[in-house]
């Protein structure tokens, strides 16, 4: 059996090859990109449940001042009904 050592890359298989790096490339690229728009859905809905109980906190923080404020009226009205 004679070994063929002038054999020649074929234009098929150099094709093959290359569509196959095209793939392996562009499946790489999806997978970053599919990771980075996850970190950046995850990190939205973390500033949107931050950003809820800062406004319930500051909807707290009104309620309770307008409760002090009726307080310190009706013991103003108190101390002059007292005097």
């Amino acid at each position: 059996m004679p070994i063929n050592t002038n054999a020649s890359v074929t234009w098929k298989w150099l094709v093959g090859v290359l569509v196959s790096l095209i793939f392996l490339f562009g499946g790489i690229i999806v997978a970053d990109n599919r990771a980075i728009v996850q970190k950046t859905q995850d990190k939205i809905e973390e500033v949107r449940k931050e950003k809820v109980d800062k406004n319930q906190y500051y909807r707290d923080i009104a309620d309770i001042k307008d409760t002090l404020r009726g307080i310190d009226r009706k013991i103003n009205e108190i101390q002059k009904d007292i005097r």
